[in-house]
């Protein structure tokens, strides 16, 4: 007889299993993981307008958004276009500061394009708790105070539109509404490098 088969069986450890479920969370991260990069690769939105513009004009661009929705946008030649919109808008760091802006301002859109040429362009758009009539009268003394001479004012029922010209061949307008008990103000320029 064999003594083997008559033998009480022996317990083996037991090793420890995964949790059926752990298979499927290692899963899922990666391909979230593989998914994240195959978006940033080729389906970021940056990378889309980029592929669009140069499918257009057979440039290169890049686009840059920054986190604060700040937007910019700059060729192979060295042009570039820079947007700022929303709650939290500063003036541009290229703002001349013969272009006066009142202190109390609260901008809502700054952009700016800078070009090859010999100009750059900038346009802002803010409001105050002043009255139209105010802001008039402030651009046209601060205009003949910084080297700028107004040029035309422009009136049409609920906007008033000032031009001028500064000394160094600079072009501005300044296009003034009322906004509530304020004014809203939106500044272009074209400036000379």
């Amino acid at each position: 007889m064999d003594e083997s088969n008559n033998s009480t069986p022996q317990s083996v450890p037991s090793q420890p299993t995964a949790q059926p479920y752990t298979k499927w969370i290692i899963i899922g991260v990666l391909v979230l993981v593989g998914l994240y990069g195959i978006q940033s690769m080729f389906f970021s939105p940056e990378r889309m307008i980029e592929r669009a513009m140069e499918a257009g004009t057979g440039g290169e661009y890049d686009i840059d958004v920054e986190r604060n929705g700040n937007v910019t946008y700059t060729g192979e030649d060295g042009e570039s276009v820079s947007v700022a919109a929303g709650e939290d808008v500063k003036l541009p760091d290229n703002w001349p500061d013969s272009l006066p802006v009142m202190r109390d301002a609260k901008i809502t859109y700054a952009g700016t394009v800078n070009t090859t040429e010999d100009t750059t362009g900038l346009m802002l758009s803010y409001s105050v708790g002043r009255t139209p009539a105010d802001m008039i009268s402030y651009y046209k003394e601060q205009f003949g105070a910084n080297g700028w001479k107004t040029e035309a004012v422009s009136e049409t029922p609920g906007a008033t539109m000032i031009s001028a010209t500064h000394e160094d061949g600079s072009t501005v307008g300044v296009y003034v509404v009322p906004e509530g008990s304020g004014a809203a103000i939106t500044l272009t320029a074209e400036l000379t490098k």
